[in-house]
């Protein structure tokens, strides 16, 4: 099983264990100090629960192909509306209930009575900062705040943290940091985009990492932080960050590479500076943690495919989906056969002095046309550079068009292999399968259309349909994510491998406004029309491909390959057709 999804199934099982235990928590809390704000609280936690138990439900129905009903919907929404509102509420409660304890000043030991009046609390005093623009008094105007937040933002000391830290400046803070967000998202996603509301409890997660390095940054200073204090600070800045890194990724994308480490600098600096100004000294071990933290959770984003990204960019505008029934859906499957005879019976079958070249195209995802788009114009590369002629047969799942060619199926892409073979010389004709698609690091390669369950083609069953085609030969270029996996499985000295990632790595460019992938811009469009042979090919679309993935501040895809000894020696006795010149 990929390590990725493992590791995606242990957080949302441990973020339902914590629920848990935050729950069984503010119960207790409720039992002995009868305030009202854990009993909110609570209510919140059981909401949580209740919209996450929902939200799996769902993903297992999804999975099985089974439509969701309306009032699970529903009742999603309402959970998360109780979440979302007892949680505001309960929180502010609380914060209101130890701003009054703090205004009495304390004993040794606090406790809450119902009606939000505390008798006592500890309340740490904080030293001295260093030498600092005069305090502002008490009751702040919006201007005066205003100026502060700025002030935190040019990493300039605040006037006065403790009149400023209030409850309600914390939430004002933390919903304007989540409409930029909303809206900065929105933006990139660019017109026409959908809204993807299972990806709300993402945002969740945001505030619990928040929250825990307020509470990391409060706990191990030294003299301690009040929390209230090191979330206002961290709140402040919240904002700031979130419209520099979305603009950045918006607006100068080529240059995001360099603006991402850089705020990531700023952050650091931010936290260890505030730090140094509310103890009055560097608080090295509550710094290290932050990093450590920040670095923990970066390495967790690198690894699974998490995302808080609310808006999904719409299709292109000049397509419509097929009209797709589970009545044509039978008619389609039953044709297959037949239309992949009709096929391979017009390729030309007159002998050739040298090896002759069988192209087999499979474009596997039917909702996003990148990928039928990317086969047929390699299809058109490949003929020109190997003397393809009508050999050609392509699989491909296409909402646009069902008809035109054979459908992409583990099933037809077995059947035209074999057929192919048939019509092959084993030890001469050279077989090039292209495939483009989603991948995983399975290996596997995703194959859907519409309402069809359809097998994905893994490295094994790929693998076994090669083995019983006959073909001995074969150069098999493959686009997708984790390509690189496949290698393993099939390589041998009859075998070029040609992938656009590593098996621990994703591709780009594979949404549906494109016609290409990075890989297939890079490979087919730039680098084979002019290349003296795949090596070469393979060597410039991987340069370029990384200066690429530099430029936009992307995770490197690392394309790999494998040129088998006996294949490669074929190919340098019979080398590809002239390059073209542009």
């Amino acid at each position: 099983m990929n390590s990725a999804l493992i590791l995606s199934d242990l957080m949302q099982a441990a973020s339902f264990a914590s629920a848990v235990v935050l729950l069984v928590l503010q119960i207790r809390a409720f039992r002995r100090h009868s305030h009202v704000s854990f009993a909110l609280l609570s209510a919140s936690t059981v909401g949580a629960l209740l919209y996450f138990v929902i939200w799996q439900v769902m993903g297992l129905l999804a999975s099985k192909a089974l439509p969701n009903p309306l009032w699970l919907y529903l009742f999603a929404t309402a959970f998360l509306l109780l979440q979302i509102i007892f949680g505001v509420w309960g929180t502010v409660a609380l914060f209101k209930s130890y701003r009054q304890l703090s205004e009495r000043g304390g004993g040794a030991e606090s406790t809450l009575h119902a009606g939000g009046a505390p008798s006592s609390a500890i309340l740490e005093p904080l030293q001295p900062p260093p030498p600092s623009p005069p305090p502002i008094k008490s009751n702040p105007t919006l201007l005066q705040r205003l100026n502060d937040i700025c002030r935190l933002w040019l990493l300039q000391p605040s006037r006065n943290t403790s009149n400023m830290a209030t409850e309600v400046w914390i939430v004002t803070l933390a919903l304007l940091t989540l409409c930029l967000w909303i809206a900065l998202d929105r933006v990139h996603a660019g017109p026409k985009a959908t809204f993807m509301s299972w990806n709300i409890p993402a945002l969740g997660s945001c505030v619990l990492l928040a929250l825990g390095a307020a509470f990391i940054a409060a706990r191990t200073s030294a003299p301690r932080i009040p929390f209230r204090i090191a979330l206002y600070v961290l709140s402040a800045v919240t904002p700031f960050l979130v419209a520099a890194w979305w603009l950045a990724k918006t607006r100068i994308g080529h240059v995001f590479a360099f603006i991402e480490p850089a705020l990531g600098i700023y952050t650091l600096a931010y936290a260890a500076l505030n730090l140094r100004r509310l103890t009055g000294n560097w608080q090295i071990r509550a710094t290290a943690l932050l990093l450590m933290a920040f670095g923990l959770t970066y390495a967790v984003d690198q690894q699974t495919y998490w995302s808080a990204s609310i808006w999904m960019p719409a299709p292109a505008g000049d397509e419509e989906d097929y009209d797709f029934s589970h009545r044509k859906a039978e008619s389609l499957l039953f044709d297959q056969r037949s239309n992949i005879d009709a096929v391979v019976q017009r390729f030309d079958a007159s002998p050739d002095a040298k090896p002759r070249i069988f192209f087999v195209g499979f474009a596997g995802v039917f909702s996003q046309r990148v990928f039928a788009e990317e086969i047929k114009f390699g299809a058109k590369m490949i003929a020109g550079r190997f003397n393809v002629k009508d050999r050609q047969l392509l699989l491909v799942n296409d909402r646009r068009d069902l008809t035109t060619f054979p459908l992409a199926t583990v099933t037809s892409l077995a059947y035209g292999l074999k057929l192919i073979g048939q019509n092959m010389n084993p030890d001469k004709d050279i077989l090039f399968l292209a495939l483009s698609s989603h991948g995983g690091s399975e290996p596997v390669i995703s194959v859907s259309n519409s309402v069809l369950d359809l097998q994905q083609l893994t490295g094994e069953n790929l693998s076994a349909a090669l083995q019983a085609s006959g073909i001995k030969r074969r150069i098999i270029v493959i686009s997708a994510c984790h390509a690189g996996a496949f290698i393993p499985p099939l390589k041998n000295p009859d075998t070029i491998i040609i992938t656009a990632a590593a098996a621990d790595k994703t591709s780009f460019g594979c949404s549906d406004d494109r016609d290409l992938t990075y890989f297939g811009e890079s490979f087919y469009r730039d680098a084979l029309p002019k290349a003296k042979n795949l090596q070469d090919a393979f060597n410039e679309a991987k340069q370029a491909i990384a200066l690429r993935e530099v430029q936009e501040g992307q995770k490197p895809s690392d394309p790999q390959a494998y040129f088998g000894d006996s294949l490669e020696r074929v190919l340098a006795e019979n080398p590809m057709s002239p390059p073209s010149v542009r």
